[in-house]
């Protein structure tokens, strides 16, 4: 009976086996645990690999998305262009080297950021241009911020270590021009001339250079306009513009027709021309002109039309012109700033 017992427990093995390979199978297969092994001989087996859908990779969310580029048309403005693409100004400012500029030009190509740069920004944010003793406490007073936002917007360190020339994001809430800047003066050390007895070293309070101070009535921006110019023209070796009453007429009645438009050209709403509109205020010019800008205040106005690159500067050689004699300015509000209009002529 002893010798039978091995045989038949093989063959329950064998027919358990044959039952489980031909039965159909149901119900999740449960892999088996993996278990350590010897390493053996006989060589690796190669495992195909099996073709499977991958997700495309995302963008990392600090990637810069490729700005928009945008062909100014007519009647653009850099806040509109702002507000239409929820930047700031001073994202597209600084994304094209404008800076303290917020005149634009019909056909002229702008990168627009995808996106806003700075938490919380605003269409009115823009770039200021550090002067020459201005402090980041000055400039936070000038335009009514708090020096921590401009720290933390512009990513200063330490605040006293701001050059004159650096760029400055101003977070501001709504459009304004700034107070004027307070000067600062500079305290310079004046060595002692030779004398019998030593005196101390003294020190004197020397002018600064600072920004001219900007009228807060409107009504006073075109004397100043006209007074800018004619420094200009002094540094030049040039005699002043004189203002005529008819040129001021021509160019306020041009300024109120492009703010009643919503944009601006050398060209009136009706198709007038400069001679035209200047003849219409009763000047019979032999020569004349005109320039025309959107700006802020009369300070950006004049050195926009100043700081022409050579080759392509029809409004700088305006303002140094031979030809000209007399001068009038008007100024309206525009949507973003103000139009200045400068009449020119002579008779």
């Amino acid at each position: 009976m002893a010798v039978y017992k091995p045989l038949s427990c093989c063959v329950a093995l064998v027919a358990l086996l044959v039952a489980c390979v031909s039965s159909p199978a149901s119900g999740t297969a449960t892999p088996p645990s993996p278990t350590l092994s010897a390493p053996t001989s006989q060589p690796p087996v190669t495992l195909t690999p099996t073709k499977v859908a991958t997700a495309t990779a995302q963008p990392s969310p600090l990637a810069t998305p490729t700005p928009i580029q945008y062909t100014v048309r007519p009647g653009d403005t850099l806040l509109g262009l702002a507000q239409q693409y929820r930047v700031s100004m001073a994202a597209i400012q600084l994304a094209n080297g404008l800076y303290e500029m917020d005149m634009i030009r019909a056909g002229q190509v702008l990168d627009i950021p995808a996106r806003p740069r700075w938490e919380g920004e605003s269409p009115y944010w823009m770039v200021h241009l550090v002067r020459r003793g201005e402090t980041l406490n000055g400039i936070a007073q000038t335009f009514g911020v708090t020096t921590r936002d401009l720290l933390r917007i512009n990513a200063i360190a330490d605040p006293g270590q701001i050059v004159p020339g650096q760029p400055i994001v101003i977070p501001l809430d709504s459009l304004q021009v700034a107070a004027s800047p307070t000067p600062v003066p500079t305290l310079t050390r004046v060595p002692p001339t030779a004398s019998p007895s030593p005196r101390p070293a003294t020190l004197t309070l020397l002018p600064t250079l600072v920004p001219p101070t900007v009228p807060p009535t409107v009504s006073e921006w075109p004397a100043m306009v006209v007074t800018l110019i004619n420094r200009k023209r002094a540094a030049h070796g040039l005699p002043p513009y004189s203002i005529a009453p008819e040129l001021m007429r021509s160019a306020q009645a041009h300024a109120n027709d492009c703010s009643a438009r919503g944009w601006c050209s050398h060209f009136g709403s009706d198709g007038a021309d400069t001679k035209t509109r200047e003849s219409r205020a009763g000047y019979t010019p032999t020569a004349w002109g005109e320039n025309w800008i959107q700006a802020f205040d009369p300070v950006k106005a004049v050195e926009w039309w100043y700081n022409e690159p050579p080759g392509n500067d029809p409004h700088r050689r305006n303002l140094l012109h031979t030809r000209y004699s007399e001068i009038g300015v008007g100024i309206a509000p525009a949507g973003n700033g103000y139009y200045f209009i400068a009449d020119l002529g002579s008779r």
